[in-house]
């Protein structure tokens, strides 16, 4: 069914030199945190490849069900 099909697409976080990219198994929101915990960008992507542009510095990136720690150099 369709619905399994996007369970088994992960959404993947990469920090890059010019900031994050999201790989998104599917549309959501993209909320960026600094290492304070405050939401420094908050983004809207559709499913697939997007870059958020941020400062060199460490984040912690929430998209759909996933979160993950990044250091962008």
């Amino acid at each position: 069914s369709a619905a399994s099909d996007v369970y088994k697409r992960q959404t993947t976080v990469v920090a890059t030199a010019n900031g994050i990219v999201i790989n998104a198994a599917e549309a959501c929101t993209v909320v960026v945190y600094n290492a304070a915990g405050q939401a420094v960008e908050t983004v809207n992507v559709a499913a697939g490849e997007s870059t958020v542009n941020v400062p060199a510095g460490f984040y912690i990136v929430k998209a759909a069900n996933t979160v993950c720690k990044v250091l962008v150099k």
